[in-house]
């Protein structure tokens, strides 16, 4: 694999993307499947399980599974913060037995300032998980915990 290692080391993940979208670089490409590929799914089944909805937002129900499309999207989406924001969102979640739709959208209403929240499910199973937002009430502690793990800059420490 010479697109992994260049003359001066490892070939970092944002220089294989640059490879790829400016000269549609498939070595470049392949690098980037190999090395997020298996994160990116098993990010995905965390976060939704086992069931279609997470081979979906992995690509598959779009066509992008192994694609240019979903290399750009894990770039960019499926960071170490954004990740940290998902399990959180789940462990809130799981906590209130509530789903992470109906967590995450009640944690955007009671945010300051927001005065709607826009969803966008697909089925009416997916509906049905975002209903219980709108009753629903985040405990001061989740609303925090929340609040810390989605700071740009991370959560603050110490006192105010």
């Amino acid at each position: 694999m010479g697109i992994a290692v260049s003359s001066l080391g490892p070939v970092p993940d944002a220089e294989l993307l640059s490879r790829f979208v400016q000269r549609r670089d498939e070595e470049a490409f392949a690098e980037l499947v190999r090395r997020h590929g298996p994160v990116v799914r098993a990010a995905c089944r965390r976060t939704l399980g086992e069931t279609p909805d997470a081979d979906s937002r992995y690509g598959g129900g779009m066509g992008h599974r192994g694609s240019a499309q979903m290399a750009a999207m894990a770039a960019h989406s499926l960071s170490d913060r954004n990740l940290d924001i998902a399990e959180t969102v789940r462990a809130v979640a799981d906590e209130l037995g509530a789903t992470p739709s109906a967590v995450a959208t009640a944690w955007c209403l009671a945010r300051r300032g927001v005065t709607s929240v826009i969803v966008g499910p697909r089925t009416l199973e997916q509906l049905q998980a975002y209903l219980p937002a709108f009753a629903l009430t985040l405990p001061e502690a989740a609303t925090k915990r929340l609040s810390d793990v989605s700071r740009p800059g991370g959560a603050r420490t110490g006192a105010p």
